[in-house]
């Protein structure tokens, strides 16, 4: 042999393994099975070359067999793959799947990667099923999956957890920790600071927000809101993410907020049950009771009812004073749990029913374990006051007030108790500042409507009043916890009293369609047609009313109202006379008779009936004038 010669074995001695290398690996990434196997047939007798320069040769026609492949037209390569070997002959140790059937396994893998991310009990059993209905739920991505899926459902979705056992996780996986940390109630340092914005994983971000329902301190709150916030940028339809995110907000008091999360999950899946309860605990606090309980109700019956829901339907029903259907339903619940607010809810509601010796017992066990709710105060001070007295009830509140002088509740009920005490001047700071960060709270504003009216303040109690009206108009009739009738009484009488007779005529006629036949509520109507001067049509509703009232205060007032539309001096001192029959307390007949005398020229029996009027209303500037200049009269 030569010396080129040997130099060219050498050569191919070297590059030989290289090219068949090479052709190995290209015949993987042929999607043609007729250039596959022409190739693969010229490699196989490479293979079988004893020398190297021939194995090399071939090896290399092989590679250029491969070239020619896939440089055809798609068409050309898929008529020939119609007819010719699959080419899959490459002994790799066991038989490799069709492309096909990788590609199917890709998708399915890429689709159920979907539904966790959209993460609600529906998507997370969907995906489930496909992993265990397919090959793609052997590999090891396919695993991990499985493992995300049971995990998320066990601990968010416990009621739609149905294996028997946790699907185990993949050696490598990186998901056990996450979850440990989360569930652990432990940040990721991952999901904070400047890496949370890089964060592109969206099943870390929603293993890592699973820690909110393990804690709900402030800091574990301030991490979790961005960590949803990223998430929700990233898939604004993930239905774990948003329910996640209104947990958030609920427990920062944000209940607004919360429900437009919570409703925006349902609306993705309705299937996301934990919502629906987040739903019905907000409408308990926002005192919608019916709306609660038939949510409740609903969630119910899918379920065996466990005690959580139980309690809740307690809540709705005790908010509704159904209180004997509450009592029954918190009694279940406590069958299955012995929770402190369920022993304390039991006790509100045999308070409610007049069973307070009950209560006391159910409310001394509570008092152990919560001493410093505020809630609890409250509820032993209404308890003081329901079977002691409001003087009791004072004195606990005084006793109490050092301590929770900067809880608006509080602060209501001891300023009731102090306007019940006839210490004013005491209550009222209380009240105003209570409006101060809350000027809408219509049981307020109703207190201090009744006191301007105590103290014939009329241009106040109008001022009061219409602060109420702006009220029920933003929040519908029926704001609160307003008492309608006795609203509307006064609202009409001050406005009467202030000039303001169209005004007390609307609102007289709304309170009179309340309760036509009830005499009460026609009162104020009558004040209202009086004030517009419409007296034939007042007359003859007061003389309607009169024939079926009954003794006392109501008729009182009727008579007085008639003494202005009866003609002459002496036909209203008559009716008035009838009037303090009925009821010697009534100011404004004692006022009226009062004037009646005087305009008949008897001073001294006018003085006499003014000082009677002056003693129901010791406080009262206007009377009180009244009589000094009546008196000085007298005494020239």
């Amino acid at each position: 042999m030569t010396a080129s010669h040997w130099n060219l074995c050498g050569i191919a001695a070297v590059l030989g393994p290289v090219i068949r290398g090479a052709g190995r690996l290209f015949l993987g990434f042929s999607s043609s099975a007729h250039c596959r196997g022409r190739s693969l047939r010229l490699l196989r007798v490479s293979l079988a070359a004893k020398h190297a320069l021939p194995a090399f040769l071939l090896s290399a026609a092989a590679v250029l067999a491969f070239l020619s492949c896939v440089s055809q037209s798609p068409a050309s390569v898929s008529a020939g793959s119609a007819t010719q070997s699959t080419g899959l002959e490459i002994d790799t140790g066991k038989p490799a799947e069709p492309q096909g059937a990788i590609d199917v396994q890709a998708q399915i893998l890429k689709d159920v990667r979907n539904l966790l991310e959209t993460g609600s009990p529906s998507s997370l059993t969907r995906a489930l099923e496909q992993l265990e209905n397919s090959e793609a739920g052997k590999s090891e991505m396919g695993r991990e999956y499985a493992y995300i899926a049971a995990m998320i459902l066990k601990n968010v979705f416990p009621r739609m957890y149905t294996l028997s056992s946790d699907p185990p996780p993949s050696p490598s996986s990186l998901y056990p920790a996450l979850f440990a940390r989360s569930l652990g109630g432990e940040k990721n340092p991952d999901l904070s600071g400047p890496a949370l914005a890089g964060e592109e994983n969206i099943l870390k971000i929603i293993i890592g927000s699973l820690i909110v329902q393990a804690r709900n301190t402030s800091d574990i709150l301030n991490y979790a809101e961005p960590v949803l916030d990223r998430g929700l940028r990233l898939k604004g339809g993930s239905v774990i993410l948003l329910y996640l995110k209104g947990l958030v907000l609920e427990k920062k008091s944000d209940l607004t907020g919360a429900y437009g999360m919570y409703s925006k999950a349902l609306e993705l899946d309705n299937t996301c049950y934990p919502a629906d309860t987040g739903l019905a605990r907000i409408e308990i606090i926002d005192r919608e009771f019916q709306k609660a309980y038939n949510r409740i109700a609903s969630l119910a019956a899918e379920t065996n009812a466990e005690s959580g829901l139980l309690g809740m339907a307690a809540y709705a029903l005790y908010g509704m004073s159904r209180y004997e259907e509450a009592l029954t339903m918190t009694t279940r619940a406590m069958a299955a749990s012995q929770d402190t607010d369920l022993v304390f809810l039991k006790a509100k509601i045999l308070m409610a029913l007049g069973s307070y010796g009950q209560a006391e017992k159910l409310l001394q066990m509570v008092e152990k374990l919560k001493s410093g709710d505020a809630d609890v105060i409250m509820t032993r001070l209404a308890l003081e006051e329901k079977t002691k007295g409001f003087k009791a009830a004072l004195a606990y509140a005084e006793e109490k007030w050092a301590e929770f002088n900067d809880n608006g509740v509080f602060n209501e009920a001891y300023a009731r108790l102090l306007m019940e005490d006839n210490q004013r001047e005491k209550a009222r700071p209380l009240l105003y500042a209570i409006l101060t960060s809350d000027p809408g709270r219509v049981s307020v504003l109703m207190m201090l409507l009744e006191d301007a009216v105590t103290l014939l303040n009329w241009e106040q109690a109008e001022l009061f009043a219409d602060q109420i009206i702006a009220v029920r108009k933003e929040k519908g009739t029926g704001a609160g916890t307003l008492n309608e009738v006795r609203f509307l009484e006064l609202a009409v009488r001050a406005a009467v009293k202030n000039g303001s007779a169209d005004k007390a005529h609307t609102l007289a006629e709304e309170l009179y369609n309340l309760n036509p036949q009830n005499a009460a509520a026609a009162l104020p109507l009558v004040e209202s047609l009086v004030a517009l001067k419409r007296f034939v049509e007042a007359g003859q509703l007061i003389d309607e009313l009169l024939a079926r009232s009954q003794p006392g205060p109501p008729k009182s007032r009727l008579l007085y109202l008639k003494s202005m539309t009866v003609e002459g001096n002496d036909a209203a001192i008559s009716v008035l006379q009838q009037s303090l029959f009925e009821d010697l307390t009534n100011v404004d007949a004692l006022l009226a008779i009062s004037e009646a005398y005087l305009a008949a020229g008897d001073q001294r029996t006018a003085l006499r009936y003014l000082k009677q009027a002056a003693s129901m209303n010791p406080k009262n500037a206007e009377i009180s004038a009244r009589l000094l200049n009546l008196q000085a009269k007298i005494a020239q």
